[in-house]
Parts: structure tokens; sequence; C-alpha cells
């Protein structure tokens, strides 16, 4: 966590000064602004998931309206026609394609595709949040710094402590 924010900030930083012909020398500065920005929403806020959830939400419809208006300005129709009319051939040379590139090779890039185990773990805890389908039946949880048990939200049941169950 301490090398990924400051990464993100300074090549973000630095697409800033060439987006807005901003003189270079000043990216660190905005570095330094972003860095606190994401500083004030994390301590600020009463319950970080929520706000973080928010901007991520701005964030996403931003880049997909953005894309719609890529595709339809760096785009033409006959383009498209070709992903129709190409597709159906480029799954019928899959088996030589594979060939080609090997088996080991497609595998080790479906496995290394995108950053699986962290959007796993992403999805995993908001659907936990939020209460969606098997998440609305997670046990109590336990915070790993104080020691203390909190109920799930939603839950009717909880398990019974440790102590509680010395007791029996």
């Amino acid at each position: 966590m301490p090398n990924l924010f400051p990464g993100w900030v300074t090549s973000s930083a630095a697409a800033i000064t060439y987006t807005f012909g901003i003189n270079e020398d000043l990216f660190r500065y905005i570095a330094v602004g972003l860095l606190v920005t994401i500083d004030l929403i994390i301590s600020l806020s009463p319950v970080i998931y929520q706000s973080i959830e928010k901007i991520e939400m701005v964030l996403v419809s931003v880049i997909l309206i953005f894309l719609v208006f890529a595709i339809f300005i760096a785009t033409e129709g006959s383009v498209w026609a070709g992903v129709f009319t190409k597709a159906p051939q480029g799954i019928a040379d899959f088996a030589e394609t594979l060939s080609t590139v090997g088996a080991a090779t497609l595998l080790g890039a479906i496995a290394f595709a995108g950053a699986g185990g962290a959007n796993n773990l992403v999805q995993s805890n908001h659907i936990r949040d939020k209460d969606l389908g098997m998440g609305a039946h997670i046990p109590n949880i336990v915070s790993p710094i104080t020691g203390e048990e909190e109920a799930a939200p939603g839950l009717g049941y909880t398990f019974p402590t440790n102590e509680e169950n010395m007791r029996r």
C-alpha cells in the first residue's frame, strides 16, 4: 500500500500536466495535492467504503461516457461490420492459433489477465457488505486489531463466542 498510491498519483499528475498543458515541473505539486485529497477522503469519511464506492461510481460513469464518445469518434461502421463478419472465422481458427501460441502461454495469459485475486476479494467484500446472496449469512466479524466481535449487518443469528462455548 505505501507504494500503490504514490505510484498512481505520480502517473496521474504527469498525465494531468500533459493533458492540460501545465508546466511539467509542477507535476510533483499536483501529485502531493492528489495524495492530500486521498488522505482527506479516507480520513474524514464516516464510512470509508461508502465514500470510495460513490467516488468509484462517478469515475466509472465518466469512463463509460468517454468510451462511448471515443468509439463513435475513432471508428467507422465498416470496422464494426468486420467484427461481425470476421469473428466466426477467428473462432474456427482457434485450434490453429492454439498450436501456434501454445497451451502453456494461453493458460498463463488467462491466469494473469487482470487483477483476478484483488477483484475477487473486492467483489466478495461488496457482496458481504450489501447482504447479497450468501453474504447475508456471514457470521460475526472479529476485528484482527482489537479482537472485538461485531455482528454482520442484517444477520438475525450470531454464533456464540469462545467464552460462551467455554461456559457450556
